[in-house]
């Protein structure tokens, strides 16, 4: 993708998880900080978690094309939300302000991912790139259930996200 960065943005309040999350916004951006602590090219980016209410990606990118109008944004997702971005909340101002590169994972063809392409691009003008990589079958999901019941995630978080994480009490059955 030739990214001079990849900002590592940890979401604010959520318009539809905000009752299966279990970390504040500033704990999952803390997070964030340790997992890609001594990456030069990676930064931690506080922009949802310091804004007040909901947030929402379109809202979020036009402020970052607003506050840096010569930037060229590249919004990185995975393909099970690329799989349904058309009913995000504005998705055409998202598509306005970025190019999205969406990584392919495991449940989704690359023609499957290939036809969502070119109905986005159709539909709104997208720029979108399909991006191969290696094939994980882990999610979040999977690792805040392991965590819940006392499983071992290693070698899927970094190890002082984990501490953090067991530290703080994180993801815990309540």
């Amino acid at each position: 993708l030739k990214l001079e960065e990849i900002r590592f943005m940890p979401t604010g309040k959520i318009a539809y998880k905000d009752k299966m999350l279990s970390a504040t916004p500033k704990e999952r951006l803390d997070m964030v900080r340790l997992a890609i602590g001594g990456h030069s090219c990676f930064q931690a980016d506080a922009t949802e978690v310091e804004r007040q209410g909901t947030t929402y990606t379109f809202e979020t990118m036009e402020l970052l094309t607003e506050a840096e109008p010569d930037a060229e944004f590249t919004f990185i997702v995975g393909a099970d939300s690329l799989d349904y971005m058309e009913r995000w909340r504005y998705p055409e101002r998202v598509f306005r302000c970025c190019r999205v590169a969406a990584v392919l994972r495991p449940g989704f063809s690359a023609q499957q991912m290939e036809s969502k392409r070119q109905e986005l691009v159709r539909r709104f003008d997208a720029r979108i790139v399909l991006i191969e990589a290696p094939q994980i079958s882990v999610s979040s999901t999977e690792i805040r259930r392991r965590l819940a019941e006392g499983a071992s995630v290693r070698y899927l978080i970094p190890e002082n996200v984990e501490t953090y994480i067991r530290q703080h009490g994180l993801y815990q059955v309540r």
